[in-house]
């Protein structure tokens, strides 16, 4: 199988995934940092992760209920 680069560039495989939200966990994609907040409070511990970098860089595991949220 070949890929398009410019789909592949596009669409980052973390947001190809919303297609298909009965075998996802809750997500929200959004850089409105209110909104972000608001949705991360929902849940005991939250994973933030950037959508253009790779292999594990900049992902972060967020507990809101913690004091340095």
């Amino acid at each position: 199988m070949l890929n398009d680069p410019r789909g592949v560039r596009n669409i980052p495989e973390k947001l190809s995934t919303l297609a298909f939200p009965d075998l996802i966990a809750p997500t929200f994609v959004g850089r409105n940092v209110p909104a972000i907040v608001k949705f991360a409070k929902a849940f005991d511990q939250v994973v933030v992760k950037p959508s253009f970098l790779a292999g594990g860089e900049g992902v972060i595991k967020l507990k809101p209920s913690a004091p340095d949220f």
